[in-house]
């Protein structure tokens, strides 16, 4: 089995148990609470940690290294290996060129033979005209000795008539000379049909000749041409086994090659991917620092507020209301100057609680600088000014009457300023009086301890929850707001309003009168039975 790729399939798993052990041996560590060379038990847990992961990394690789020739190979001659590629590529490339060379050559040798075979396809046509022409005169020589022949015969039968002529010749001497001259007219044909004879003899000869220079000529060129191409086909068989040997040397470099390569690339991969794990570990260690560093302000700030606690020396708590003030529409300048003395009035509400005015500060409150984006995007600092300016700067534009509210924005501790934090609240009408805001069920035979949680339930539960859907501003700490408390008076009332009935009665609760957004909640109870009263008679009286 390939032991490099045994190697890649197990580092996934391996990588895991890395982190599993390292995170394992760090948590055994931290909860130890051992200390190295001076440094703080986190910090120890933290560096156990990273050296185990690398211990276990650098065996891992190690085992490697030594359990695989390839792989050390790889390692140890990785550039060689890539000279040895190059020259392999750069054979690869001349044997190629090589290659297309003899391809040319064989290219114009099959030409040529092209050229041969029509050359020999021309004489083997100049051969049938020949041989055309031969029979043609062989035809020729046949209809005149044909026709020598005949007039043979015809010279036969005139010698015939001649001496019958001449044994006639005193008879019929006109005749005579009929036969003389057709005996020389038969001469003259005689001598006409040889002489044609003889021009076709000859001519016969000559193609017969012509003939045989053609086909003398194509067996040397065809015999030329075997040469050649037999010659040429061995070469072509020697060239194409070489071509062929090298190919394969070459197929099995390739593989080779490749085979390097990917290991190479898959060590590449592993090298960047541990490179990015180690940037992403030391970003996480910067980051664990930096949230480290957080948490022991976040710790310190706990421990002296929790301290502070156990001393009872909070003055107020983060979220918690300092002062408020309904503000009316006007003067910007007018409303810069209520809001200095809203501050005032806070400022002297928190030294009631044990607050203290900083060194160089004209108040026990005051309020932090933050930065905010304007409408360019661009981050400005605001101050304490700034901050009442633009607070007065947005109430004078309001059309309606503002609740201004001042809240402490952390814990502060007795003997110390207060950070606080101006909001502002729309006041407008939200209840009329007498407006329902929800109803209840009771059992006036119930104890009384029962009918006051239900009651007190209810009014925790739905009657605030519908008062802040109404927009009433609440009071008090984030988490733990109210909305202000009802009067001892009124429900102890009401307790014995629903007593008094000794059945099941309907609570109803009514706004007591024109609520806005920033009063004090009032509240009245309207109490109604839902049945006949039980009475109970005493047994003497039936």
């Amino acid at each position: 089995m390939n032991t490099t790729l045994l190697f890649f399939a197990l580092l996934v798993p391996v990588s895991g148990f890395i982190a599993w052990a390292g995170d394992k041996i760090g948590h055994v560590i931290g909860k130890r609470r051992h200390s190295l060379f001076g440094l703080r038990p986190r910090h120890t847990a933290t560096l156990i940690t990273i050296l185990s992961g690398v211990g276990i990394t650098a065996a891992s690789f190690g085992a490697m290294f030594f359990s695989s020739e390839s792989f050390r190979d790889v390692v140890q001659r990785g550039s060689q290996l890539r000279r040895e590629n190059e020259q392999l590529s750069e054979q690869i490339r001349q044997s190629g060129q090589r290659v297309r060379l003899l391809q040319s050559d064989a290219t114009r040798a099959d030409q040529e033979r092209q050229k041969t075979e029509k050359a020999r396809d021309e004489a083997a046509l100049r051969r049938t005209e020949a041989e055309g022409k031969f029979v043609t005169a062989t035809k020729s020589l046949a209809q005149a000795e044909a026709a020598l022949t005949a007039e043979k015969g015809h010279l036969g039968r005139t010698q015939g008539s001649l001496e019958a002529a001449q044994r006639q010749v005193t008879l019929a001497r006109s005749a005579v000379d009929d036969a003389r001259l057709r005996r020389e007219r038969a001469e003259a044909a005689a001598k006409l049909v040889e002489g044609r004879l003889a021009t076709a003899r000859g001519e016969a000869k000559r193609a017969q000749i012509l003939a045989d220079r053609a086909t003398s000529e194509f067996n040397l060129v065809v015999q030329e041409q075997k040469r050649r191409l037999e010659g040429q086909r061995s070469e072509l068989e020697k060239l194409g086994g070489r071509v062929t040997e090298q190919t394969q040397r070459l197929s099995e470099q390739q593989r080779t090659l490749e085979m390097q390569e990917g290991q190479a690339a898959l060590q590449k991969q592993e090298v960047a991917r541990l490179a990015t794990e180690l940037e992403q570990l030391e970003k996480q260690r910067k980051e664990l620092e930096k949230r480290r560093d957080e948490a022991q302000e976040s710790v310190n700030d706990v421990f002296k507020i929790t301290v502070a606690l156990r001393n009872g020396q909070i003055s107020y708590r983060v979220g918690e209301e300092v002062a408020r003030l309904s503000v009316a529409t006007g003067n910007e300048w007018k409303v810069h100057n209520i809001l200095e003395g809203l501050l005032t009035t806070a400022s002297r509400q928190a030294e009631r609680r044990g607050a203290r005015t900083a060194p160089g500060a004209i108040r026990s409150v005051w309020i932090p600088d933050r930065r905010i984006a304007d409408d360019r995007g661009k981050l400005q600092t605001l101050d304490e000014v700034s901050a009442i300016h633009t607070a007065a700067l947005n109430i004078s534009k309001s059309k309606e009457e503002v609740v201004v509210v001042v809240t402490a924005l952390g814990n502060a501790v007795v003997g110390e300023p207060v950070p606080v934090d101006i909001r502002t609240w729309r006041n407008p009408l939200i209840l009329t009086a007498g407006q329902s805001l929800g109803e209840l069920t009771l059992d006036g035979n119930k104890p009384g301890a029962e009918i006051a949680d239900r009651l007190y339930n209810f009014l925790r539960g739905e009657v605030r929850k519908k008062l802040l859907d109404a927009g009433t501003i609440p009071i008090g700490e984030l988490g733990q707001q109210s909305v202000g408390e009802t009067s001892m008076d009124t429900l102890l009332k009401a307790l014995d309003s629903v007593r008094a009935i000794h059945a099941r009665a309907r609570v109803t609760v009514r706004a007591a009168k024109d609520l806005r957004a920033a009063d004090p909640v009032a509240l009245e109870f309207e109490v109604k039975p839902l049945e006949p009263p039980i009475v109970t008679i005493p047994p003497g009286l039936r």
